[in-house]
């Protein structure tokens, strides 16, 4: 049986209104896009020809469109949503979080878009009305963010027939925050697409960001680091030794990435955090030491502008191992408490 069929919230909701009026997400006009490119058609988070020259796996994940935002306004009481979605069940991560998209309207959770994953190729149909006891008749800001774990592709947004629509860039004129780092950096394991903690700090300090986490292949190449330092940023945010379990391994790539992007641009605010599963993985202590080594190298080459947060402290004492799902990965706590951690320093360096 269906569980839908004993629990209507369960349901997944496919009742596209008859006087829907579907519309191109990747019109520049209607919709403004955020944290991902469009190259041939395709949705990426960076260029296509500098992904393959990384790694093979980095040109993978490189179609999943984490920290991908879509923004707009519109006066329309539903919200649908057309696509298609390439993804698949992970162990440690639900689909509501890997292969679906959320929304929020005026800065409130308005409804998530999911549907039933089916082999490598899901196509979504889902309408999100925006109920009227949260919501008045009028116009509102949209925010709907991407899959964490998933390639998307001819996406459409349907709207009732008639409405307002407009881009809307929410964000101060200011550079983005640039992330680099592994699985944690990409989302895994956040419930939700906008429970990212970039996302948090995003909504917090009103200013955009770019989310090139990879899960399993964070591995400081030179060709990704050529490419992070011609990123023209706020901050650059540089968390990834998790996938270099090896401190002389890491100690190879840490401070090169970093000398790499100051050389490029020598008055960015670069911040160095190191995991926080540090109780859990061997090798986190020595990795840890590593990264502080680059930051106090460059201290004592004069670099004013370099930070440290100590994963140790990110997760904290209080439900400690509620933060993540499996040692690794956060949950939702793990990924607010990322948020807390970071965003003192961030509000400090923005200003």
């Amino acid at each position: 049986m269906n569980l839908g069929q004993i629990d209507s919230n369960m349901l997944i909701e496919k009742n596209i209104p008859e006087d829907v009026q579907w519309w191109d997400a990747l019109d520049s006009e209607r919709f403004s896009l955020h944290g991902l490119i469009v190259e041939d058609g395709k949705l990426m988070r960076m260029p296509s020809k500098i992904a393959e020259s990384v790694s093979e796996s980095v040109a993978h994940l490189n179609n999943h469109t984490s920290g991908g935002r879509l923004s707009f306004i519109t006066d329309s009481p539903y919200v649908a949503l057309h696509c298609k979605i390439n993804g698949s069940v992970m162990a440690n991560m639900s689909w509501s979080g890997s292969g679906s998209f959320d929304l929020y309207a005026d800065g409130k959770f308005a409804g998530l878009f999911h549907s039933i994953p089916k082999g490598s190729q899901t196509e979504v149909l889902y309408n999100c009305p925006l109920r009227p006891h949260q919501f008045d008749a009028g116009e509102h800001h949209m925010m709907m963010s991407f899959p964490l774990y998933a390639g998307v592709k001819e996406i459409a947004i349907g709207l009732k027939e008639g409405s307002t629509l407009r881009a809307y860039n929410p964000y101060k004129d200011t550079l983005p925050i640039l992330y680099y780092g592994s699985s944690i950096t990409q989302g895994a394991s956040a419930s939700r697409p906008a429970m990212l903690y970039q996302s948090y700090i995003s909504k917090d300090t009103n200013v955009d960001f770019i989310n090139l986490g990879f899960s399993g292949s964070a591995k400081g190449e030179q060709e990704i680091a050529d490419y992070l330092a011609g990123i023209k940023c706020s901050i650059f945010v540089c968390d990834w030794d998790h996938n270099l379990n090896s401190p002389e391994r890491l100690r190879e790539k840490h401070y090169p990435l970093y000398r790499t992007f100051r050389n490029a641009q020598p008055d960015t605010p670069i911040i160095f955090i190191s995991r926080p599963d540090f109780d859990t993985m061997a090798c986190a202590s020595a990795n840890r030491e590593v990264i502080i080594e680059s930051y106090e190298r460059a201290i004592s080459e004069g670099d004013k502008n370099v930070y440290f947060i100590d994963g140790e402290t990110i997760f904290g004492e209080d439900h400690r191992t509620e933060c993540t799902v499996d040692h690794a990965h956060p949950t939702d706590l793990g990924f607010f408490r990322f948020y807390q951690a970071l965003i003192p320093m961030i509000q400090k360096l923005l200003k």
